[in-house]
């Protein structure tokens, strides 16, 4: 795999729309965060709602990955690998919630397509297919990705067109 790993800087707050809409989450038993960096939505998550069960924190980064380790919740599962690397196994199951943010310009999804475009949309499809109730996403503009920035606004296109998905809050 050639993915790139984004490293999380440390002054990013929980994005405002996720706070805004917490009350959306509060019979949400379990959670998927594919690239959760430092564990930003971790947090959010564990510590404002009582009813997860489950919070699978997938993450390449060591630095990250010690971070995660830090919140001591037994409620959280650290998957110390690429989303490409264990997907297989994730894309067997079911999540009430997926968090994919600010993670998939960063990720090598050639074995998928060498488009990385349509290789982009077929595993956003794929991931849509495991969430039960929200896809929380985000793409960010960085310099160093795999997934060019130009491209971004068809990736955006190809959700806010989803037929498996209702558009709940939008920022942009």
């Amino acid at each position: 795999m050639t993915s790139v790993i984004g490293i999380e800087a440390y002054h990013k707050p929980m994005p405002k729309i996720i706070v805004e809409n917490k009350n959306l989450f509060k019979k949400c038993r379990n959670v998927l965060d594919i690239g959760a960096g430092r564990g930003r939505f971790v947090r959010f998550f564990l510590e404002n709602f009582d009813n997860i069960e489950e919070y699978v924190a997938i993450e390449p980064f060591p630095r990250s990955i010690s971070k995660l380790k830090e919140v001591g919740d037994d409620r959280l599962i650290i998957v110390a690998d690429l989303w490409e690397n264990v997907r297989d196994i994730f894309l067997r199951k079911r999540f009430d919630i997926v968090v994919f943010w600010d993670v998939l310009m960063f990720m090598d999804l050639s074995f998928i397509s060498e488009n990385p475009v349509e290789a982009a949309k077929t595993e956003l499809n794929n991931i849509i297919n495991i969430t039960r109730k929200y896809f929380l996403f985000s793409l960010h503009p960085v310099k160093k990705t795999i997934l060019p920035r130009e491209n971004y606004r068809e990736i955006l296109n190809h959700l806010d067109n989803h037929s498996k998905l209702k558009l709940v809050a939008k920022n942009t």
